[in-house]
C-alpha cells in the first residue's frame, strides 16, 4: 500500500466506502470486513491502531445503534421497560450502522497512514481538475478531503495525549463509579472536541509557498485557522484560554464571538502579538540515525521529528509545529541539530532546567536534548541558518571497526587521501551540483549551492584511523554530501583521476557521479547562526 499511487487509493477508498454503505446482507457485510482486513494487512496497520481512531467516535457509535435498536412504541421483539423494546430487524440494522463506520474509519486510517499529505493533496486535486472547468474549486476541495481524512488519525492520537498527561498528573482511569467515568470520558471528549479546532497543520503552510504541485493556495483565512492556529473574524473565533483549567492541559482555542463555552471554565484572550506568539524555541538535539527512518515525519515510521514532537507537545500541552535546519535521511546521525518552534508568553516564563529535564526525559534513548534557547518570534532554525557542517567519517582497510561500526563506512580497501583532497577542491564554491542530488529530487528545482569548505584528512578517533570529509555549505541537495562521499572514494581507491570530479561537475547528470555513500557514515555536525540570534533558555 505504501508503493501504490495515491490517486489509486483514493479511488479504492471511495469504492469501499460506497460498497460498505450498499452492504445490506450478511454475505455482503462479511466482504467488506474481509477486504479490510486484507488492507489492514497489506499496509501494517493493526486492529489496535483501527480501535484507537474509534474511541473519539464512541459516543456516535452508541447512538447510532440505539437509534436503530431500540423500539418506543410496537414492534418490539425484546422487551425492556414498558413501552421500551428492541426489534431483531432494528439491532442488525444497528450492527450494520456501527460497522459501516468502523469499516469506513479503517479504509480512511488505511489511507492516511500509507500516504502523505502533500501526496494525498496531489492525488485529490488530479482526480478533480476536470471539475475545474465547471468552476468547482478543486484547491479548496483537494485541502478539505486532505484534513478529514487526517482527522482520525489526529483525533486518535490527541485523545492518546490527553489520557497520558492526565495519567503523569496521577489521574485514574479505571477507579471510581461508573457514573464517575462517564463524566470523566465527557470532560476529556469535551477537551478533545476543543483541541480539535485549534489543531495545527503544516500543509496549508506548504501549500501556500507552492510545495504542493500544480495546485493553487487555499483562501488565507483557512490558512491562518489551521497553520498558525490564529482565529479571524472570517472563522468567527478569537484567541481565547482556558485561565482556570481544571484538568492541566494549558492554552485552549474557543469559539468566542458565538459566546459557545462548552467547558463553562473562564477564559480569557491570550496576549501574544500580532503573529499570535511571543517568542520561538530553539532546540539543539543530536541523535543516533540507526533507529529512525529520518529526520521528517512520515506515516507509520519512528522518526526523529516524531520522537521531537510527541515529548514537547506532553511537555507544553498543546500541538507544536517543528522547522529544522537540516533534514537527514534514515540512519544519517546528528550531534548538532537544531529544531526551532514558536511558544506563547507563559511558555517563554518556563524554568529552563525544568524543561530540559522533561524533554530529556520524554525522548527515547537514542535522542540526546543538548541545550535550549530562545529567538525573537521571526526566527527559523532552517531560514537564519548562515551554513550547516557534515562530517563522512571512513574507516579503511581490512580489519572491521570496533567503536565507529555504527557510525562510519567501513571500506575494505586502501584509499589515496592525497588524490581525494586534490578532487575535493574543485568542488569548493558556488556551483551547479545537479550531478550530486538524487534525480528525482532535482526535477524543476533550483541546484545551485556554495560550498564554502570541503577537507579530506586522516585522523585517528578513540584509537582508530579513520577517513574523514569535512564539508560546509549555505544548503545542501538531497544525497548530495553522501554522493560527494562516494564520488571522492572512486578517486581515492584509484578508478578515478582527480580531474574527473570537474567532468562531474559540468555534466548535471546523476549518472555521471559516483555511488551514493551508505547513510550511517554520514553525520550532521552542526549549524552556524548570527552572533546574536539565539540566548540560552533560563
Amino acid at each position: 500500500m505504501h508503493r501504490l499511487d495515491a490517486r489509486v487509493k483514493l479511488v479504492l477508498l471511495l469504492a469501499m466506502t460506497v460498497a460498505a454503505f450498499c452492504a445490506t446482507s450478511p454475505p455482503a457485510a462479511v466482504l467488506c470486513v474481509a477486504s479490510l482486513a486484507v488492507c489492514l494487512a497489506v499496509s501494517h496497520v493493526s486492529l489496535g491502531t483501527v480501535a484507537r481512531g474509534l474511541r473519539p467516535a464512541a459516543i456516535v457509535l452508541v447512538l447510532s445503534f440505539l437509534a436503530n435498536a431500540v423500539v418506543v412504541a410496537g414492534g418490539a421483539d425484546i422487551a425492556l421497560v414498558g413501552q421500551v423494546g428492541a426489534s431483531s430487524a432494528g439491532i442488525w440494522r444497528g450492527t450494520l450502522a456501527v460497522a459501516r463506520i468502523a469499516m469506513l474509519v479503517g479504509f480512511a486510517r488505511v489511507v492516511s497512514s500509507t500516504t502523505m499529505p502533500t501526496q494525498m493533496v496531489d492525488a485529490v486535486s488530479s482526480l478533480a481538475r476536470p471539475l475545474g472547468r465547471l468552476g468547482v474549486p478543486v484547491g479548496d476541495l483537494a485541502m478539505a478531503t486532505s484534513i478529514a481524512l487526517r482527522f482520525i488519525p489526529l483525533a486518535s492520537d490527541e485523545y492518546d495525549r490527553i489520557v497520558l498527561a492526565q495519567r503523569a498528573r496521577g489521574a485514574r482511569f479505571d477507579e471510581g463509579s461508573i457514573r464517575t467515568r462517564l463524566a470523566n470520558g465527557f470532560r476529556y471528549s469535551c477537551r478533545l472536541s476543543c483541541r480539535s479546532f485549534g489543531v495545527r497543520t503544516s500543509l496549508p503552510l506548504q501549500w501556500e509557498i507552492g510545495a504542493i504541485r500544480g495546485t493553487a493556495a487555499p483562501f488565507s483565512s483557512v490558512r491562518c485557522a489551521w497553520s498558525t492556529g490564529r482565529c479571524l473574524r472570517e472563522v468567527s473565533c478569537l484567541p481565547c484560554s482556558c485561565v482556570s483549567c481544571r484538568m492541566g492541559l494549558g492554552p485552549m482555542p474557543f469559539l468566542g464571538p458565538c459566546g459557545w463555552n462548552p467547558c463553562g471554565w473562564p477564559l480569557t484572550e491570550v496576549r501574544m502579538g500580532d503573529s499570535g506568539y511571543a517568542g520561538t524555541l530553539v532546540v539543539r538535539l543530536g541523535y543516533r540515525g540507526a533507529g529512525f527512518a529520518g529526520f521528517a515525519e512520515q506515516p507509520s515510521q519512528r522518526t526523529v521529528a516524531g520522537e521531537l514532537r510527541r515529548a514537547l507537545e506532553i511537555t507544553l500541552r498543546r500541538e507544536v509545529e517543528l522547522t529544522c535546519a537540516g533534514r537527514t535521511d534514515a540512519g544519517v546521525h546528528a550531534l548538532s541539530q537544531y529544531v526551532s518552534l514558536p511558544v506563547t508568553e507563559d511558555e517563554l516564563d518556563l524554568n529552563g532546567d525544568r524543561l530540559m529535564r522533561s524533554l530529556v526525559a520524554l525522548t527515547p534513548d537514542d535522542v540526546s536534548i543538548c541545550r535550549l534557547y530562545h529567538a525573537t518570534t521571526d526566527f527559523s532554525a532552517r531560514f537564519d541558518a548562515l551554513s550547516r557542517s557534515y562530517r563522512y567519517r571512513i574507516s579503511a582497510g581490512e580489519a572491521r571497526p570496533v567503536l565507529a561500526w555504527d557510525h562510519a563506512w567501513w571500506y575494505r580497501g586502501s584509499l589515496d587521501v592525497d588524490a581525494m583532497r586534490e578532487g575535493a577542491r574543485i568542488l569548493v564554491g558556488e556551483h551547479d551540483f545537479k550531478s550530486f542530488c538524487k534525480a528525482t529530487s532535482a526535477v524543476d528545482r533550483p541546484t545551485c549551492r556554495c560550498v564554502s569548505s570541503l577537507e579530506v584528512d586522516r585522523i585517528e578517533e578513540a584509537g582508530e584511523e579513520l577517513v574523514v570529509i569535512d564539508i560546509r555549505g549555505n544548503a545542501f541537495l538531497h544525497n548530495m554530501v553522501r554522493t560527494i562521499a562516494g564520488t571522492l572514494v572512486e578517486v581515492g581507491r584509484g578508478h578515478r583521476r582527480p580531474s574527473w570530479v570537474a567532468e562531474v561537475l559540468a555534466a548535471c547528470d546523476r549518472s555521471a557521479a559516483g555511488p551514493c555513500a551508505p547513510a550511517s557514515g554520514l553525520t550532521f555536525v552542526g549549524v552556524e547562526y548570527a552572533r546574536t540570534a539565539l540566548a540560552p533558555w533560563v
